[in-house]
């Protein structure tokens, strides 16, 4: 059986906000928070603008590391607005701690480097290559010499 039948989530009507009155985040019932953490909740505590002066204060009296560098200062911005403790070199940086790509990032350079080689195609369409081109270019025909384009191709 899936995850829904282990936990059902009520309806919306069944798990209201205290405070607000507005249905309770599905993702948040899942956690266990039963009286709070509406959208409105979580907005407050994210972005108000209350929140955002004490972040800005309490990032320009202390150093907040960030949570990967411990010895880099966090993002101001990053900080202040929603709370991330990222510094500049991780703050939506394409590679991980590894040194390897995302996945997202993985699956970009992949559809360009596709989208590069139909591109490509069109212009390789009507071009010589290969025997072709050593043909027209030295002048004189592999097939009079005595070989056959199976015989070239076998030997390439």
């Amino acid at each position: 059986m899936g995850r829904s039948s282990i936990m059902e989530i009520p309806p919306p009507e069944q798990r209201l906000c205290k405070k607000h009155g507005k249905p309770i985040c599905p993702s948040q019932w899942r956690k266990g928070c039963r009286t709070s953490e509406c959208a409105k909740c979580i907005r407050e505590v994210v972005r108000s603008p209350k929140v955002r002066k004490r972040r800005a204060s309490k990032w320009e009296k202390e150093l907040i590391p960030c949570r990967k560098h411990s010895n880099r200062r966090c993002n101001k911005s990053a900080y202040v607005c929603s709370g991330k403790k990222v510094c500049g070199s991780c703050h939506r940086g394409p590679k991980l701690k590894d040194g390897s790509y995302r996945r997202s990032i993985k699956r970009h350079l992949r559809v360009r480097a596709y989208r590069k080689s139909i591109n490509l195609r069109k212009y390789f369409r009507g071009r010589m290559r290969g025997l072709k081109l050593f043909e027209r270019s030295t002048g004189f025909n592999l097939e009079t010499v005595g070989f056959t384009r199976k015989e070239i191709n076998e030997n390439l």
